[in-house]
């Protein structure tokens, strides 16, 4: 794993802020946020393996799990020469920066969780993920686009900005099968991070969305509540994807705790 390559968006200079991208989503996502922080840090927006354009993870998809990606990531950003960062991860990104402040302590400065939790799937959400990478292996990126993209943003968002949906539609389309079912069964498989919350001692910024239907936002309080000295920033009129449905406030957010970093 320690000459595993990932595709990456970087701009700027400074503190190293990586971002990581949730399911089934790629770098480009981070794309105006990249550009509107760049003054402040130096931004790396990484395809997670499987995505994008980075190479599946060396295991076979049923075998990959949340270190698997955690310690890929910690290979690469060793490689780059890059010891310590902020990890900014989103959904599915969180679950991975969960496992990297466990398996990679010394490497954190700073947290950012994007509308994720630290809770393992139930058993009906397992087997919900079984399923849908069934659809995956029969239908593709489209069964995911189905069941994902009616749930991934504000209601208002819908309204105001078709070109955003589409934009995201595009984006998940352009996925690889093997790499979306490999992140379901890492997902499906990933344990309760919880616990380990408490052990968490970087400075630690919660970002929700207000009307998140995929990651409700009182997820928020059970992260705040254990990660010593968190701030939870909640964003209006967003849903899943803050970043995105409001640019700005998010954008100063994250300005705001690199400042105090």
């Amino acid at each position: 794993m320690a000459h595993h390559r990932l595709n990456a968006i970087e701009q700027g200079k400074g503190t190293p802020l990586v971002l990581l991208h949730g399911f089934p989503f790629d770098g480009s996502i981070w794309r105006d946020q990249v550009e509107r922080l760049g003054q402040d840090a130096h931004l790396i927006a990484p395809d997670m393996p499987g995505f994008g354009q980075s190479a599946d993870l060396e295991d076979e998809s049923k075998n990959a799990n949340m270190d698997a990606y955690a310690d890929t990531l910690a290979d690469w950003l060793n490689a780059k020469g890059l010891d310590k960062v902020v990890l900014a991860g989103h959904s599915m990104g969180g679950y991975v920066a969960f496992a990297f402040a466990r398996r990679h302590p010394e490497m954190l400065q700073g947290l950012i969780l994007v509308s994720t939790k630290a809770g393992s799937d139930t058993e009906a959400g397992r087997e919900g993920r079984y399923k849908q990478a069934a659809a995956v292996e029969e239908r593709g990126a489209q069964a995911v686009v189905d069941a994902m993209l009616p749930k991934l943003f504000a209601p208002a968002t819908y309204n105001d900005k078709p070109e955003l949906v589409e934009q995201i539609r595009a984006v998940m389309l352009n996925q690889d099968r093997q790499g979306i079912i490999a992140a379901l069964y890492a997902m499906a498989g990933r344990p309760d991070s919880t616990p380990g919350l408490s052990e968490i001692t970087v400075p630690t910024l919660v970002i929700t969305g207000a009307e998140d239907a995929i990651i409700p936002a009182p997820e928020a309080e059970i992260l705040v509540s254990n990660i010593k000295g968190s701030k939870h920033v909640p964003i209006e009129a967003a849903g899943h994807m803050t970043m995105l449905e409001q640019p700005e406030a998010f954008g100063d957010a994250v300005s705001a705790f690199l400042r105090k970093l």
